[in-house]
């Protein structure tokens, strides 16, 4: 009992050394200086030192307000240069393969274009930098039609551009193998093509290119 006592008490000295040694007193004051002053000159520092803290937050704070600007500012740029370029549909993100994606086990991601079009090309980034496997292989599809096969996709992400050539309302992605493919800001070009007020369903598994192999 006395053993376990001792220990405990060890324990909260080492704890208080500790704390004692990670103090921080405001305005930069060393531990002899705070003590030499008074109550009343140690709440001045703390205000003092609170205004500091509060000028030093807002400013990180405008900072970020900035920096969300100034992106916001170029991803409109861009969006607009592409629009001029030919872009006619773009999307976020897609996770493909593993077990590790939102979806699970799903081997391809379907891309809708929501009406025929004429697709010149598409561009996108994608990384396997998923899990522990890296060496994921994709394949792109323009509905039925295969247009690439066994992309590598590498570890640190690149963009690519695959060129397409061909009339369709789906593109689709699938991977080759047993990994995980992050896929972002998918962007497609061509034109798209007069269909009324007719939308796009999806169409049943049997009509698509078999997705599972």
């Amino acid at each position: 009992m006395q053993r376990h006592t001792h220990f405990i008490t060890t324990c909260l000295l080492g704890l208080l050394l500790l704390v004692a040694a990670c103090a921080h007193y405001p305005l930069n004051m060393s531990e002899a200086e705070w003590n030499r002053l008074n109550p009343e000159q140690q709440l001045e520092a703390r205000k003092q030192q609170a205004t500091i803290d509060q000028e030093r937050a807002e400013l990180r704070a405008q900072e970020r307000r900035e920096e969300e600007a100034r992106r916001a500012e170029q991803e409109r740029l861009q969006y607009e240069h592409d629009v001029a370029e030919g872009m006619i549909r773009q999307y976020s993100t897609a996770c493909i393969g593993g077990s590790r994606c939102p979806d699970g086990n799903n081997k391809s991601h379907i891309f809708s274009l929501q009406q025929f079009a004429f697709v010149d090309k598409i561009m996108f980034t994608a990384h396997d930098n998923i899990g522990n496997k890296h060496g994921a292989t994709i394949a792109i599809y323009a509905d039925q039609q295969l247009i690439a096969d066994n992309m590598d996709i590498k570890r640190q992400g690149h963009t690519h551009t695959v060129f397409v050539g061909a009339v369709a309302r789906n593109i689709i992605v699938k991977i080759r193998n047993d990994d995980e493919v992050q896929i972002e800001n998918f962007k497609v070009f061509g034109e798209l093509l007069d269909s009324g007020n007719t939308r796009f369903l999806i169409q049943p598994r049997h009509n698509q290119p078999n997705l599972n192999q």
